[in-house]
């Protein structure tokens, strides 16, 4: 690390989260809702504002990065280079290793029916 890192920085367009597991599987409840209810997902119409409103998920969905030893900062519509933007942005501070995740209607909806059997979750 620089001599000059600070590991209670927080980059413009993040968060500072603790993420709550107990909350994250109230979550899964809210997701399987959302799975069951619509048969095609939408990227903008609802996963972008399930994600947003349901933040101990978004921070979840960094376990898929085996780098990530945390879960502390978050970012939705992270702009990357004035081109592009990622959805979802997942980062440990500490280890300055971030997981970028892209919302793509029923490829992620599959992808996300494994949380539903999470046992970490309980659920």
């Amino acid at each position: 690390m620089s001599p000059d890192y600070d590991p209670n920085t927080v980059l413009p367009g993040f968060q500072a989260r603790a993420i709550d597991l107990g909350q994250c599987s109230r979550d899964l409840d809210d997701l399987a809702a959302l799975l069951t209810s619509n048969r095609h997902l939408e990227e903008r119409r609802h996963l972008a504002p399930f994600f947003g409103e349901h933040p101990h998920l978004s921070l979840f969905l960094g376990s898929y990065a085996v780098d990530l030893d945390a879960y502390d900062r978050l970012a939705h519509e992270f702009d990357l280079f004035g081109l592009f933007a990622a959805d979802i942005v997942v980062g440990d501070c500490a280890a300055k290793n971030y997981c970028f995740v892209e919302l793509e209607g029923e490829f992620l909806a599959l992808c996300l029916g494994e949380f539903l059997c999470c046992p970490l979750l309980g659920a």
